[in-house]
């Protein structure tokens, strides 16, 4: 996942500051998932892929089910400034 955000992201400036977070969440199946969990593996992927220099500055956090998509289950995350 952290090669393919360099991919996507290739020149994009590290946030160095207070951040805010927004994830809308599809899932692809039924399963019952731990949201705690899920948020903790985001903040560490967007440092390990030097989007953000350290997960503690995020310090907003919404997080949005938005329902069931069996074909297309993703997150979309949105990071920004404070």
């Amino acid at each position: 996942v952290v090669r393919e955000l360099h991919e996507f992201f290739p020149n994009s400036a590290m946030i160095c500051g207070p951040c805010g977070m927004t994830v809308n969440y599809w899932s692809s199946d039924l399963k019952r998932r731990d949201v705690s969990a899920m948020l903790d593996s985001v903040f560490s992927i967007l440092e390990k892929a030097m989007l953000v220099k350290d997960d503690s500055l995020i310090q907003n956090v919404v997080w949005r089910h938005m329902g069931y998509d069996k074909k297309n289950g993703r997150a979309e995350v949105t990071v920004e400034s404070l």
